[in-house]
């Protein structure tokens, strides 16, 4: 916001970036913005009191959030309590004489999170913050989303905090949220909201290429709408539940269009089947829209097979 009204960091000046997650386009600005500043990421929760984890970011790496504070703990555990190698996903647990004692009048939910550190000597504090990250091999700590945020699609468990970390990869992006929005016949979808420099008209086909390159295709968002500026909640963070929850206006993959009239009747076929008109005879019918077993595939074969010229120019292809 500061940037886009034309203000610009005084000559080594120190800049200290806190409270939501920083992009890479963000910080790829501030720092070409004034060579000479620096830029430091810092993170921790209010249950924690202050900050945690903190370090200066660089032009030549990742954002992260750091290393542990003096006097202060992290930890990348896995479901089972134990620490996670590095590189893999799993909970940051934060530890240390900063971690609050519990929340007032919230037992059950005190008792999930928090409790005491295994791996301190001592009665030590922690704090479980429900974020997912992963430690690098040289001990800094990268946040890739929230455990409470994961979702299912098509019977693979989709982690959104992801997805808007390779989208916030993006040059042009300066904020982003993934969420799986209702659709009729598959079930869900999954639909980015982005801010940025973006080109409407090229926008869909430009980040589904830069998302292959980084996430499964189980991963990739069906729909994106961009956004001029997110909704906020009172202290200033993204009000998700405040997002359009209609993909009105949404912008989708540039398509192939059908080229003949049995391109036209599989199309109709697989709209049918998935709640949404589908015009791309490049897409992938079962790693975008519908889950991966027998049912819907029984489905399919069957409304080919009752369009007779569909099903002769498919079984040209078999025999």
């Amino acid at each position: 916001m500061l940037l886009d009204d034309g203000w610009v960091p005084r000559e080594n000046q120190t800049i200290v970036s806190g409270g939501e997650p920083l992009s890479e386009a963000l910080k790829n600005r501030l720092l070409v913005a004034t060579p000479n500043s620096k830029l430091v990421n810092i993170y921790g929760p209010c249950e924690c009191t202050g900050y945690t984890l903190a370090d200066h970011m660089t032009l030549d790496e990742p954002v992260h959030v750091g290393i542990p504070l003096p006097n202060t703990g992290a930890q990348v555990l896995d479901r089972f309590g134990n620490r996670c190698p590095a590189l893999c996903e799993g909970e940051l647990f934060l530890s240390g004489a900063q971690v609050g004692l519990e929340y007032v009048g919230r037992s059950d939910l005190s008792a999930e999170r928090f409790d005491f550190d295994p791996f301190a000597t001592g009665n030590v504090r922690r704090y479980a913050t429900g974020d997912l990250a992963r430690r690098w091999p040289d001990g800094h700590i990268e946040i890739v989303g929230r455990r409470d945020f994961q979702f299912k699609i098509n019977g693979v468990r989709i982690e959104p905090g992801e997805i808007e970390t390779a989208l916030l990869t993006h040059a042009d992006i300066i904020q982003a949220v993934v969420v799986s929005l209702p659709n009729n016949k598959s079930g869900a979808q999954l639909v980015a909201y982005v801010q940025g420099s973006l080109n409407k008209s090229t926008i869909a086909k430009e980040l589904s290429q830069f998302l292959a390159a980084l996430l499964p295709p189980s991963h990739l968002p069906s729909q994106y709408v961009v956004l001029d500026t997110f909704p906020l909640t009172s202290s200033g963070k993204i009000n998700r539940t405040a997002l359009p929850q209609t993909t009105d206006g949404a912008i989708s993959d540039q398509a192939v269009p059908p080229r003949n009239d049995v391109d036209v009747s599989l199309c109709e076929i697989w709209s049918a089947l998935v709640g949404r008109e589908v015009l791309d005879i490049s897409a992938n019918f079962f790693l975008r829209w519908v889950a991966p077993h027998s049912w819907p595939l029984k489905c399919l074969t069957s409304s080919i097979k009752n369009s007779a010229a569909t099903w002769r120019y498919a079984m040209s292809f078999v025999n």
